[in-house]
């Protein structure tokens, strides 16, 4: 009997060795490839991980760039027509060529000084590291030299801007807070954003997503949103049938809101960049740096803008 039970227990345990008198028996692991299959990325981080597509509402039908220097700092301004306008009969609109402000400065140099005054006006509210501007006063000249310093590889701490802005890498129209380098495609600090390129984008208001409008009952609007390196700004046109006058002066007028809109303030004209970008031809006219095209020339609209443009 004891034999047969030795027996038993040494196929049991594959012959172990009996130690004591007492038996020990060895366990084998489970093959442990099962186990593996256990911590597997859920679907849901998976989604997490993904980013959200960006909503560009913007469909430019017709662009124009300008690349120029003023007091040493290299600017670039584009202009964009959206088809959303085609609602409106606006075809294209465009840089008026052989067009000279009070100044003696063609569109192109006008448009040029007309981007970089907006950044110096949003500079003296929004400026500097504490994103409120200079505590003394500084003059554009002296702005110009600084920011010239900054893109030269000097510091941009004193240059820097902070603005509201809609941030199209992300889903949804939402304004924050970022702080900008403008006209800088180099490297930046963390939470720091560079833009090479400013964007007027002319669209229908009440046509696209990314804007917001000044009142409940109001078809005017505008809005600033940034794309990788281009600060766009919305700049809303209300229809052609409620103006009495050129869409050029109606719309010289509302860009000389966008230092006012980019601050967060109520916009309101600003005569000192009206006549950078505009000269007055009519009492309630301006022949300006900008021009519109219609599918009719010969419609009321058509025929303003050529009574203010070509007398």
């Amino acid at each position: 009997m004891k034999k047969l039970l030795v027996l038993v227990i040494c196929i049991m345990t594959a012959c172990a060795p009996i130690q004591s008198g007492v038996s020990t028996v060895t366990l084998t692991p489970l093959p442990t490839s099962t186990l593996t299959l256990i911590p597997t990325v859920t679907p849901t981080l998976t989604l997490t991980s993904t980013p959200v597509p960006a909503k560009r509402d913007l469909n430019p039908v017709y662009t124009e760039t300008i690349t120029s220097e003023l007091y040493g700092v290299k600017i670039t301004t584009e202009l964009v027509t959206d088809k959303s306008l085609s609602s409106s009969s606006i075809t294209e609109i465009q840089i008026h060529n052989g067009w000279n402000n009070f100044a003696g400065k063609n569109s192109e140099d006008a448009l040029t000084e007309f981007t970089a005054r907006v950044f110096y006006k949003v500079w003296l509210k929004n400026g500097g590291l504490n994103g409120t501007g200079p505590s003394e006063k500084v003059d554009f000249e002296t702005f110009m030299q600084m920011w010239a310093d900054a893109q030269n590889g000097g510091l941009w701490d004193a240059v820097q801007i902070t603005i509201k802005v809609n941030d199209l890498a992300v889903a949804g129209y939402e304004l924050e807070k970022m702080v900008i380098y403008p006209m800088w495609a180099g490297p930046t600090p963390e939470g720091v954003k560079g833009i090479d390129k400013f964007i007027v984008a002319f669209v229908y208001a009440n046509k696209m997503e990314n804007i917001s409008f000044f009142s409940e009952e109001s078809t005017l609007g505008m809005g600033t949103s940034i794309d990788e390196g281009d600060l766009i700004i919305y700049n809303g046109i209300q229809s052609v049938a409620v103006t009495n006058t050129s869409m050029s002066t109606v719309v010289a007028r509302s860009l000389t809101w966008i230092p006012l809109w980019m601050s967060q303030k109520k916009p309101g004209v600003d005569e000192e960049l009206l006549k950078v970008i505009a000269t007055q031809r009519f009492p309630n006219g301006y022949s300006a740096a900008i021009k519109f095209v219609f599918d009719n020339p010969n419609s009321r609209a058509g025929k303003l803008e050529n009574q203010i443009n070509y007398p």
